[in-house]
């Protein structure tokens, strides 16, 4: 058997923090404060890359844990994001550069990770690691190559909550 991984408090959701834990001879937990979530999420929202905020950001927690661990050993990953499993591994290939020993599984409420990542959650337990916006951002743009170094899409660059210009129509004059 594996390292188990199991989050605690979905990435998405903005109003509580994100705990990844990894259990098994060795326990460690990552920790993202709610309020580093959200600027993330308008960063992604700024940059016109929505879509990318929750992928991303659980793909950057797993390598924060992974290479804080320094295991080789098979990495049994709860399935938190069932249609994005191929996306993740390919993103976590593309910062270590080589291959995970990755297995995707439903690892339950009764697994030591899930009782670590709750409990550190709830703080009850201190987190290894606290992550902020800026390390997460940082890891990105150097291990993605700048590929989110890019300006507001032309298609969404009115979408930002900060953008406060809002632009009208010109009223045409009515020929008769």
């Amino acid at each position: 058997m594996g390292l188990q991984i199991d989050q605690s408090g979905k990435v998405e959701d903005t109003s509580q923090a994100t705990v990844l834990a990894a259990s098994n001879s060795t326990k460690y937990t990552i920790y993202i404060p709610a309020k580093e979530k959200r600027i993330l999420q308008e960063h992604f929202r700024r940059i016109g890359k929505p879509r990318l905020y929750t992928i991303l950001i659980f793909s950057v927690l797993l390598y924060f844990l992974i290479d804080n661990l320094k295991t080789r050993s098979l990495l049994e990953i709860d399935l938190e994001y069932t249609n994005h499993t191929k996306e993740i591994e390919w993103i976590l290939k593309l910062m270590f550069g080589e291959n995970q020993h990755i297995r995707w599984s439903l690892i339950g409420k009764n697994s030591s990770a899930h009782d670590l990542g709750y409990k550190t959650l709830k703080k009850k337990l201190e987190p290894n690691i606290f992550v902020t916006s800026k390390e997460v951002l940082k890891t990105i743009n150097r291990k993605a190559g700048g590929y989110l170094k890019i300006g507001l899409s032309p298609t969404n660059r009115y979408s930002s909550p900060g953008f406060a210009k809002i632009i009208l129509p010109k009223k045409r004059k009515m020929s008769r």
